[in-house]
């Protein structure tokens, strides 16, 4: 994409006319330029894999691509080109893809609805969902992108290699990417408009640290192009999987685009505190859902009755109990796991759930044991 006439370029159609005629066109096409409703997307390459770099102090768009065979090209194209005014259009692809922030924010349009991706975000989109990012903010992120066989061995292989030790085979359940890939690529998903949300429950930077050096070897092995370098890649896109389905680092879900968007807010909500044991801030869990605070109060109030509080405190105490029926600890320790510093609170808030104090419901379990 490093186009010589670049300044001829004037509007969104100019430039995907030109792409045509650059070397981007031998790997990544875009169809149907004139609509404003049915642009899709094909690649004409088992995989790609494609950074982009937005730059609003630059006013550009900085792009890396990679693909199987050794392809790699860099270019940059004008922001104001991109956004068309605000008017870019939306777009689907013929194959499936991942979109993953490595850092800043991008806004999202995911047919109907807006979304903002933060840095360790990841959603995988199927087929027939239609989509564009905005530039607006800088951001840096990475998309995947997989023709059908590719991504089916991928999952198989990841699956196989992980289903067998020394001595025996272990049967493991199959993996949230794994379904959503074999569901997505049947005949009853022509027109199911089907994505994955991926959202980090640890700091993105815990989650980087893992991720980063798995890319590092990705484009490596691309890059040198020595043999038996795709099975590597595809090894490593596999480890990529199995971080993004760890419920230590990700809460994920599967999101129909005709579906309550509150619902969806309501389970991701349930899924943060569960897996914080009600430990999340307010703030914290504004910046996980990039929604206000007062909204998400009111989705809970609506769903539970309770405040967004009293919903998270329901999660702390029912791992207070765990801690009491299946630990030794005893309540101090119990209490300083849980981040409370008042023990008299504590005993107020439990006493009101459970009808006793902590001590009192151990001991009762325990004569019931």
């Amino acid at each position: 994409m490093n186009f010589q006439n670049i300044n001829e370029i004037k509007t969104l159609k100019s430039l995907l006319e030109l792409a045509y005629t650059d070397s981007y066109t031998d790997i990544i096409k875009i169809n149907n330029v004139d609509s404003n409703s049915d642009q899709y997307i094909t690649i004409n390459n088992p995989f790609t894999l494609l950074f982009e770099n937005s730059n609003i102090v630059e006013g550009n768009l900085n792009t890396l691509l990679f693909t199987i065979g050794s392809h790699h090209l860099h270019g940059s194209v004008p922001l104001s080109i991109l956004s068309n005014n605000g008017n870019r259009p939306l777009h689907h692809h013929e194959h499936l893809e991942i979109m993953y922030v490595l850092s800043g924010s991008v806004t999202h349009k995911i047919e109907d609805k807006v979304y903002t991706y933060q840095s360790g975000q990841c959603c995988l989109m199927n087929k027939n969902i239609k989509h564009c990012e905005e530039f607006t903010s800088d951001f840096q992120a990475l998309f995947f992108l997989f023709h059908d066989e590719f991504i089916m061995d991928i999952i198989k292989e990841g699956f196989a290699s992980t289903s067998v030790t020394i001595f025996n085979k272990v049967k493991k359940e199959e993996g949230p990417i794994h379904n959503f890939v074999k569901e997505n690529l049947s005949s009853k998903s022509n027109y199911e408009k089907v994505y994955m949300d991926f959202t980090p429950i640890v700091s993105p930077t815990v989650i980087l640290e893992t991720f980063n050096p798995l890319m590092d070897q990705i484009v490596e092995e691309i890059i040198n192009g020595k043999p038996g370098h795709v099975f590597i890649v595809k090894g490593l896109l596999a480890r990529f999987f199995s971080i993004l389905e760890d419920p230590s680092l990700y809460y994920w879900s599967e999101v129909h685009s005709d579906s309550n968007s509150q619902d969806y807010i309501f389970a991701k909500i349930t899924h943060l505190f569960e897996a914080s044991h009600g430990r999340l801030t307010r703030s914290e869990l504004e910046e996980s859902m990039h929604y206000n605070g007062e909204y998400l109060n009111r989705v809970v109030k609506k769903y539970t009755g309770f405040t967004l509080m009293e919903y998270s405190r329901k999660f702390m105490l029912k791992e207070a109990k765990n801690l009491l029926l299946n630990t030794s600890k005893n309540i101090s320790e119990i209490i300083s796991e849980l981040g409370y510093s008042n023990r008299s609170y504590f005993y107020k808030l439990f006493s009101q759930e459970y009808g006793v104090t902590p001590l009192e419901y151990r001991n009762k379990h325990k004569k019931n044991g």
